[in-house]
C-alpha cells in the first residue's frame, strides 16, 4: 500500500461473518488538500484476505462538522481517492484542511466489501 501521508485511517472493528465483509473506523486528515480531485486513497488496506482483488460494495464517509466526505474509486484499488466538500457542497481548493472543520473532526467510515 502506498501511504498517504494526509489521511491516517484506523481499523475499529472488521466483521466478516456473513457473505459480506465489514470494516468500520475513523480518518485524519492533515495537511493540505491536494489540487485536482481528492485525496489517494488505497482501500485494499481495509479487508483482511489481501490475496484476492476485491471492489467495495460501499463506502461510506461521515463527520461531524459540516463537512461531506465521498469516496470515488480508482482504475486500481490503490487509485481511489476521497473528495472533501465544505457545507455550501463546493469541493475544497488547495489549501490546509480547516481546522476545527476538518483536522479536529471525529470522521468515521464504513466499508462493504463482497466475499469471494
Amino acid at each position: 500500500m502506498a501511504a498517504n501521508p494526509n489521511v491516517t485511517p484506523t481499523i475499529t472493528a472488521t466483521d466478516g461473518t456473513g457473505q459480506t465483509e465489514y470494516t468500520m473506523g475513523t480518518i485524519a486528515f492533515s495537511g493540505t488538500y491536494p489540487a485536482g480531485g481528492g485525496e489517494s486513497f488505497d482501500i485494499s488496506q481495509f479487508f483482511r484476505d489481501k490475496s484476492a482483488p476485491k471492489q467495495p460494495l460501499s463506502m461510506s464517509i461521515w463527520g461531524a462538522n459540516g463537512y461531506s466526505y465521498g469516496y470515488v474509486p480508482g482504475a486500481t484499488l490503490a487509485a481511489g481517492k476521497i473528495k472533501v466538500n465544505t457545507a455550501s457542497a463546493t469541493e475544497l481548493t488547495n489549501i490546509a484542511y480547516p481546522n476545527p472543520g476538518v483536522t479536529a473532526d471525529a470522521i468515521y467510515f464504513v466499508a462493504a466489501f463482497k466475499k469471494d
